[in-house]
């Protein structure tokens, strides 16, 4: 023993020297050599194993640390740990409402702790009717910095699982419920919208990209027909029957759940193309109900954008004209027409709006004349629906209007206590 270390002591006071010397760098930045090997070790693409594999120590976290055990099937954890998980979103949005106020104001009222804050839910229904003590409660804060630990953990293990999931829908479902929890609502729309492109992108290349003369002619298309193409193949093919309709509720998730619309318009504008493009080649009323709503969030999005950029303008004019285009509504139940009727005006108002905006003053004013009968639908003498908000600006934006046609007196005499119904 002795004899191969003397033989050999050159070589290892080298390589002691070494490690001696690199010890210290080692050590400080450990954490990103560890990536490193990550990387280098892990797919570089979508893989199920691992993405299973890390979905699994996700959930473990948080079913060890809430539930008291982990549900076998995906379905069950979900529905036992959203629960928790809405709670600790409910302290997020409590602390965001709070703002800068007194911190006379920090705790919840005896209403709200008993509402909101009950410990044991079951514990809150018994008193609802009965003379026993008062549930017990819990201070929102402290019940979040209690949970959060798991839950960033877990988000950290959801994010690693997203890098290979190709066009499954887990990982980001989870990050959308966990990234709420812990404060941090732009991981879910950086999830949400990553899952939709890797599925275009799985479908591009399964469907699409099988010669190459059918990837030279999907290049040459544009933008919105190459999604409609990929939209096309995805709901004609049955084998990606589950992926469509995760697709779906994906984009669903990401236009109405999250802050998605004002954190990034124009992408979530651009967004919104995709369930247009199902919804208006539908025949379906409620389909075409659903797409009108659509046009009309699309076109409030392009019309606040374009306050910096006016070429917008022109897209949010055309989105509220496909808004207020219905067909006969003698074919919806009369429990939709007058919120239908509602949505209609509105559209037409912002119609009028854009004109305005352009400069039309003419047009613009044409417009608001031919709605004055229609305030019937909303100033309660028909479906005995009540839009005050909607009547107040149609009458602000008649009386702008006509002063920017120098028509002064008759917006003088315009008054809110002589429009129809009021």
């Amino acid at each position: 023993m002795w004899k191969i270390i003397k033989d050999n002591s050159i070589y290892l006071l080298v390589v002691f020297g070494i490690w001696l010397v690199l010890f210290p760098y080692i050590i400080w930045n450990r954490d990103n050599l560890y990536s490193w090997i990550l990387r280098k070790t892990s797919p570089s693409s979508n893989s199920p194993k691992v993405m299973k594999g890390y979905l699994k120590k996700g959930d473990s976290l948080l079913a060890s640390h809430f539930l008291d055990s982990s549900p076998d099937k995906e379905e069950k954890f979900l529905a036992e740990i959203t629960p928790h998980l809405d709670k600790m979103h409910k302290a997020c949005e409590y602390y965001r409402e709070l703002g800068y106020k007194d911190e006379v104001y920090a705790n919840p009222t005896w209403l709200s702790r008993i509402e909101d804050w009950t410990i044991d839910e079951n514990q809150k229904k018994e008193n609802e009717l009965s003379r026993n003590k008062l549930p017990t409660t819990v201070h929102p804060g402290i019940y979040w910095k209690k949970n959060i630990e798991p839950v960033v953990n877990a988000l950290s293990y959801y994010k690693k699982a997203l890098n290979h999931s190709g066009p499954n829908y887990a990982p980001a479902k989870r990050i959308h419920l966990v990234s709420k929890a812990a404060c941090r609502d732009n991981e879910s729309i950086l999830a949400l919208s990553t899952y939709v492109y890797n599925t275009e992108k799985f479908i591009e290349e399964n469907l699409i990209g099988k010669t190459q003369q059918e990837k030279i002619s999907f290049q040459e298309l544009d933008e919105i027909s190459q999604m409609k193409k990929i939209l096309y193949l995805m709901r004609k093919n049955k084998d990606f029957e589950e992926i469509f309709l995760d697709y779906q509720k994906a984009i669903t998730a990401l236009i109405y759940d999250t802050n998605f619309t004002k954190i990034s318009p124009l992408e979530s504008a651009n967004l919104i193309n995709r369930p247009l493009a199902l919804l208006e080649t539908s025949t379906d009323l409620g389909q075409i109900k659903r797409a009108k709503k659509l046009r009309m969030l699309r076109g409030k999005i392009l019309y606040e954008a374009s306050s910096k950029e006016k070429v917008h303008l022109t897209g949010a004019l055309l989105d509220f004209e496909a808004a207020s285009e219905y067909p006969s509504l003698d074919k919806y139940p009369n429990s939709e027409i007058p919120e239908i009727k509602s949505n209609i005006f509105e559209a037409k108002l912002y119609i009028a709006r854009c004109h305005y905006k352009m400069g039309n003053y003419k047009e613009s004013l044409s417009v608001l004349t031919k709605m004055l009968e229609e305030t019937r639908s909303i100033d309660g003498r028909e479906g005995k629906r009540v839009e005050l908000g909607l009547l107040k600006q149609y009458h602000e934006l008649r009386r702008e209007v006509l002063i920017k046609l120098g028509r002064v007196k008759e917006a003088d005499e315009l008054d809110e206590n002589n429009l129809p119904g009021l």
